[in-house]
């Protein structure tokens, strides 16, 4: 039996309802770790920027997945604001999930099909890099991965994923004095980081590094 969401009528008085409307929010998880108790909310947005974080939208509406990740409730509907649908936002540490968000500021809709939405496992990655021959030439290096988080923006009759900025890339400069550097961070399962980096004087080299359930950690020595 699918759980219905639970309606926030205290979100009136944040966002503006008109006949307080509802909306339909439908469709499935699927995933390689557990799909049940999944949850997703209905939020009002106002964002120019879809990197950012929505957690601070008004709550419209909430439901969660049953056992075979399907899930199909009933929410409020903001007139004057985007559309913000979230798929198991919340990246504690106990979550095994990664997380998905979808934005609408093109139209409103009364249905809102999802479809299959896939949530890759999420790993916890640790990169540590270290100077361990002593080496008095400079570090610099950079890496990019594929974030815990997916975001989606409506496209015509579609949600298509948003690209720019779904990778991140951090830039770092290692001096001597360094002698470790030790780095935590959200990505997918199943993805690669990249890992390029120059030495002092030396060609440019890249490491790919696989991300998966048995491989959640790289050590860089040099």
């Amino acid at each position: 039996m699918l759980l219905l969401s639970v309606l926030l009528l205290s979100s009136c008085s944040k966002v503006r309802i008109e006949n307080c409307t509802r909306l339909q929010v439908k469709g499935k998880v699927v995933s390689d770790a557990a799909v049940d108790d999944v949850d997703i909310s209905v939020r009002a947005g106002d964002y120019s920027d879809m990197s950012s974080v929505p957690g601070n939208a008004g709550l419209l509406g909430e439901g969660k997945t049953d056992e075979n990740g399907n899930f199909d409730f009933t929410s409020l509907l903001a007139s004057d604001r985007m559309v913000v649908i979230e798929i198991n936002e919340s990246l504690s540490d106990s979550n095994e999930l990664s997380s998905a968000i979808f934005f609408n500021d093109q139209e409103q809709k009364e249905l809102y099909n999802l479809g299959e939405v896939n949530l890759p496992k999420r790993i916890q990655f640790n990169l540590s890099v270290e100077n361990t021959s002593g080496t008095s030439d400079t570090l610099i290096y950079n890496f990019s991965f594929q974030r815990a988080r997916k975001f989606y923006i409506w496209e015509g009759s579609d949600y298509v994923e948003y690209d720019e900025g779904s990778n991140y890339i951090s830039i770092y400069r290692q001096i001597p004095s360094d002698t470790i550097r030790r780095l935590r961070f959200n990505t997918r399962a199943n993805t690669t980081i990249e890992f390029i980096y120059n030495l002092g004087e030396n060609p440019q080299q890249k490491i790919e590094i696989p991300v998966n359930s048995d491989n959640t950690s790289y050590e860089f020595e040099y």
